[in-house]
């Protein structure tokens, strides 16, 4: 059993890193590449040309992608359905336990499975929206039905492989650091449904009253997204910040009145100026720095 100095210093970083577009979620993550660290980027987006752009020519070699999108048709009735069967969950996962790929040059990359990798690797998922996108196009599949003809059921099973999934990524044996980039949503109180009975109507409506709205994660679902950050130990907001003409991007470090966020550090500002020369390493300052030189220049 670890002493509790060890653990302060050996346990690596579980963050979300939550905010609207444009907010430089992706793009403040090229301090982790110029530091050295090595990134592997879980992309379900293919949004990483402000990573790519902020990242040192001599550090772009410190990055590694894989992209899971799973192909796209337009079905008779003109809906948006998928062609084939989904693959990009379950291609995700398999790359954890062997990330190997090939190149448009010909090279072979083989970084093995990820119980091997240390705290000089940050695993990356960009972004739990398009994520569980993938849950729930691998849980219509398993189930024969298509968005169209989606059941409470089929809710539930994405909503689990989603946060399954997210549980592997986190897991204490894992010796590298994760951050997890998500959008917002909002989430309240649950709307009446049709067929529903007057005293089930006035059970919600009364609830309604005592459920404040809230921004959360946009996890799959509406109960997930209310309890997904219990899956880190640090949880921040993304702002853009507007003030007469000139506009800036922060790291709020401070819940307020619409979304919870959380840092396990002391002594650190509300909020963290991408534009200025802040250096902050989350959760354990002077340690982890010593350690592993987390730290974001932002």
């Amino acid at each position: 059993m670890p002493s509790a100095s060890e653990l302060l210093t050996n346990t690596p970083v579980r963050m979300l890193l939550m905010g609207n577009p444009g907010t430089a979620k992706t793009g403040c993550l090229a301090s982790l590449a110029n530091a050295g660290f090595k990134l592997r980027i879980l992309d379900f987006d293919s949004n990483l040309l402000p990573l790519l752009t902020y990242t040192n020519t001599d550090c772009l070699k410190n990055i590694e992608v894989k992209t899971f999108q799973d192909k796209l048709r337009v079905s008779r009735d003109g809906t948006i359905e998928v062609s084939g069967i989904p693959t990009a969950y379950a291609d995700a996962v398999k790359a954890m336990d062997s990330w190997k790929d090939t190149r448009e040059d010909g090279t072979e990359v083989d970084l093995g499975a990820s119980r091997d990798w240390g705290p000089d690797v940050v695993v990356v998922l960009d972004s739990l929206t398009a994520h569980g996108d993938a849950s729930k196009n691998r849980a219509l599949s398993l189930n024969n039905r298509t968005r169209a003809s989606m059941r409470d059921t089929d809710w539930g099973v994405a909503m689990g492989e989603q946060e399954e999934y997210i549980k592997k990524l986190v897991s204490g044996r894992n010796k590298f650091h994760v951050i997890v980039i998500s959008h917002l949503t909002i989430i309240g109180p649950k709307e009446p449904r049709k067929g529903e009975s007057d005293l089930t109507r006035q059970i919600k409506e009364a609830v309604a009253e005592q459920i404040p709205v809230r921004l959360c994660p946009s996890a799959l679902g509406w109960k997930l997204p209310q309890s997904f950050a219990r899956h880190f130990t640090t949880a921040v907001q993304a702002l853009k910040v507007t003030r007469g003409n000139k506009t800036k991007r922060v790291l709020s470090t401070m819940s307020d009145a619409t979304l919870d966020v959380k840092v396990p550090a002391r002594d650190i500002d509300e909020t963290l100026d991408h534009n200025g020369c802040v250096t902050w390493a989350p959760p354990h300052a002077k340690q982890i720095m010593t350690k592993t030189a987390l730290s974001f220049h932002i």
